[in-house]
């Protein structure tokens, strides 16, 4: 799995201020502003080239305008977290947490799902049909697609990610709670010892 694409949960475009929403578009932000506070479970399942699925299990904590925490527990830990201004990437794999700064991140879709300033996501064209919403742009030589299904009360039942059409990664939701009580504690990291700590705010 190409853990990198895990990054995309904390990305948004660049925005142009003077566009005007089309329908689907409001009618996503509509949705999407039901959410303040989420909690589910999940299963990520990557698809390759030759259809090869690589299925992994996990949690998400979500509570706006800017605090998430993603976190894959099998087969191996991984978490991504933002506490409003940095973003942590811890990969137990190799012992390692990089950090930077949370506005650095502003290439690839999926932040709009937390963060409130929609308008972040102008670059993208957006279609509906019934409660599923299609993203799509061209992003230098990518070709990036997102796809979020979320009913008229915010609940998000999955949401995918293609590049390319080379690799998908497909995200269902389950035991989702909507405006569940979450403490502040979820979106802090703190690395044991032995951790090597990767600090990009430094370069």
């Amino acid at each position: 799995m190409k853990k990198i694409i895990l990054i995309h949960i904390f990305f948004s475009l660049i925005f142009q201020t003077n566009q005007v929403f089309s329908n689907a578009s409001k009618e996503l932000k509509n949705r999407l502003d039901k959410i303040d506070n989420l909690y589910s479970e999940f299963i990520q399942k990557t698809i390759n080239e030759r259809k090869e699925i690589i299925e992994n299990k996990g949690e998400l904590w979500i509570k706006k305008p800017n605090l998430f925490h993603f976190y894959i527990r099998y087969p191996e830990e991984y978490r991504v977290i933002s506490d409003g201004k940095n973003i942590w990437i811890y990969d137990a794999s190799v012992n390692q947490v990089t950090i930077r700064y949370l506005k650095d991140f502003y290439n690839i879709p999926m932040l709009f799902i937390y963060v409130r300033n929609f308008a972040k996501f102008f670059g993208y064209s957006v279609d509906q049909k019934d409660d599923d919403f299609t993203l799509s742009k061209k992003y230098g030589k990518k070709n990036l697609l997102f796809l979020i299904n979320i009913n008229k009360e915010g609940k998000i039942k999955k949401f995918s990610i293609e590049e390319n059409k080379k690799q998908k990664i497909l995200y269902c939701l389950k035991s989702q709670k909507i405006k569940p009580l979450i403490s502040i504690e979820n979106f802090k990291f703190i690395p044991k010892n032995n951790v090597l700590v990767d600090d990009q705010r430094r370069k």
